[in-house]
């Protein structure tokens, strides 16, 4: 699963940009 290890790469670096795109986008 290459997009779940970049996925969670990013999310730890920029985790609290991703939550609000994820949730977002949810």
């Amino acid at each position: 699963k290459r997009c779940a290890r970049a996925r969670e790469k990013r999310r730890a670096r920029g985790r609290e940009e991703e939550g609000k795109l994820e949730e977002s986008s949810s």
